[in-house]
């Protein structure tokens, strides 16, 4: 595993290639590499981690080692740990938890509907009832 960062513009993917996975292969170091990445500075540095590109075959394997990360960096409450607010004012917080309000809405009609061969939405971690956005609170939600 070579970590890299490429300043390409636009929407930023981690890129997760498993394809030669063995031993070495470290999940719980690339797990804290990837929520370090996305919540340096809040998650508002150019270069911060957008979303991420996994193999379907290892999506369960990763997602424990990134809610460990998460807890791990910031504690079981995110609010009182040194986790950056957003910078601007109270309106792009909302912007930020209305997005988590919108896949959870997703995530529920998913669930209810349970169309087959559609992947359900999955809020795996956080979710819009932790943030504060009047005080610029986005809370780290992880949405699969």
């Amino acid at each position: 595993l070579s970590p890299t960062c490429m300043e390409l513009g636009g929407k930023c993917p981690c890129y997760i290639d498993c394809e030669n996975e063995n031993e070495w292969w470290d999940w719980q170091m690339v797990a804290n590499r990837i929520i370090w990445a996305r919540t340096l500075n809040g998650g508002q540095t150019c270069a911060a981690v957008d979303y991420l590109v996994v193999p379907e075959a290892i999506v369960r394997k990763l997602l424990p080692y990134l809610v460990k990360a998460v807890k791990s960096q910031f504690g079981d409450d995110a609010y009182t740990s040194e986790l950056g607010r957003i910078v601007k004012a109270k309106p792009h917080a909302q912007r930020l938890v209305d997005l988590i309000r919108e896949a959870e809405d997703v995530a529920e009609n998913d669930s209810k509907t349970g169309e087959k061969g559609k992947k359900p939405c999955e809020i795996v971690l956080g979710g819009s009832s932790y943030c504060l956005p009047e005080e610029r609170y986005v809370c780290p939600t992880l949405v699969l």
